[in-house]
């Protein structure tokens, strides 16, 4: 057996400095960790070397969430019974042979979790999260909500593109287990479909297709993305400088890069 094998469903008890638990963390969390140098890109593999991770209680605390402190933190849920229940119901029409069991399923969604709370932490490096709280001090806050709705798209793109990387990791080590724990994690922030159509149209550079795909990923997940804030309007839109674009996208590399110049215009947001 390779030792990624391992890495990814042996679960190793391996345990990180900055991880604050009392007891031991859920053995997902740890694989995700240990997943995540393989799946990420090379200048992000150690991404989470200086990031505190902190359990969190409650019914529904986030399986993750970035908070900007002077350390940077990553919330991490623990009411694994939530989960627990999904993993039954979405597994439910998996072939015994070949479905993942709940820690693999765990695994898979900690990662793309990671993945999207991983975006937050560099746009807080890299002063978007300071150009949003300047946009909300100044009460300008159609400019604070487009721009909230830009850097929560940008995340859900960079946790599609960390899921293209672990279906490469799974096909070249022949897991179909692994391939089915992604399926049903994708399906489980309602993206599979979507996922199939943006790993086509990013490995064609299909500049029209990813037009399409990354407005149709905006809209469906537009109420979850902007649920959290409150004091959006039901409508409204926003011309933000280059700059401030920029530095909402610029982690997530391609196809942002190349398409920047679609987000100049009037960014349109809606709850």
């Amino acid at each position: 057996m390779s030792r990624l094998f391992m890495l990814i469903f042996g679960l190793f008890l391996c345990i990180r400095p900055l991880i604050c638990y009392a007891d031991a963390p859920p053995v997902s969390f740890r694989a995700a960790l240990d997943l995540w140098p393989f799946v990420a890109r090379e200048s992000e593999a150690h991404l989470f070397d200086d990031v505190t991770f902190l359990p969190v209680a409650g019914e529904n605390a986030p399986l993750a969430r970035y908070t900007p402190n002077a350390r940077p933190t990553v919330e991490i849920g623990q009411n694994m019974r939530r989960y627990k229940r999904e993993y039954i119901y979405l597994s439910s029409n998996q072939d015994m042979s070949t479905k993942p069991d709940f820690d693999q399923y765990m695994t898979v969604l900690m990662t793309l979790s990671l993945a999207n709370e991983s975006t937050h932490y560099l746009q807080d490096k890299n002063g978007s999260l300071k150009d949003f709280y300047k946009f909300y001090n100044k009460g300008q806050l159609n400019n604070a909500c487009a721009l909230y709705s830009l850097q929560q798209h940008v995340s859900d793109i960079v946790m599609l593109k960390i899921g293209m990387s672990m279906e490469q990791v799974f096909l070249g080590k022949g897991s179909v287990k692994g391939i089915n724990a992604l399926r049903i994690a994708l399906e489980k922030n309602d993206l599979r479909d979507e996922f199939e159509d943006f790993r086509n149209a990013m490995s064609r550079h299909d500049t029209q297709a990813l037009d399409d795909i990354l407005r149709r990923i905006r809209t469906k997940r537009n109420d979850a993305n902007m649920s959290g804030l409150n004091f959006c309007p039901p409508y409204g839109d926003a011309v933000l400088d280059d700059d401030i674009i920029n530095r909402a996208t610029e982690s997530a590399g391609y196809p942002f890069k190349e398409k920047k110049k679609s987000f100049l215009g009037k960014l349109i947001f809606n709850q």
